[in-house]
């Protein structure tokens, strides 16, 4: 669900990545720069009811073998998704901020990898 509006916003607002959006792994022979991204939790907000909203925290990760070209694409990826709400026929993006960047280097690959943690805030329709 959410990986849609992800795919979406930085596919039309991050030209570096050239549409190289991959959920969990990128492909076989994916070419630098890339991005991940990664569900790394969801916590449902119940009424009586029964679901009313969720707050889905994912990490999207900008790889490539240059650490300041890593690091620009993350602010854009930032820019593309902060705040920016949406809507899809299941699901209704209210709004997202950021909860963490942090910086890794990949020795076996040669590769930087910038992440940024953002929760999601929906509301199910």
């Amino acid at each position: 669900m959410i990986g849609r509006h992800i795919v979406s916003l930085i596919s039309a607002h991050v030209a570096e990545l050239r549409g190289q959006i991959f959920p969990i792994i990128a492909p076989q022979g994916a070419k630098y720069p890339y991005a991940l991204y990664k569900r790394l939790a969801t916590q449902v907000d119940y009424t009586k009811d029964g679901a009313a909203s969720d707050v889905v925290s994912v990490q999207i990760s900008v790889v490539s073998q240059n650490y300041l070209e890593a690091d620009g694409i993350v602010d854009k990826v930032r820019a593309a998704l902060e705040g920016v709400a949406g809507e899809y026929d299941d699901i209704a993006v209210d709004d997202a901020d950021v909860t963490n960047i942090s910086d890794d280097y990949v020795v076996d690959q040669d590769c930087y990898v910038v992440s940024i943690n953002m929760n999601f805030y929906i509301i199910n329709n």
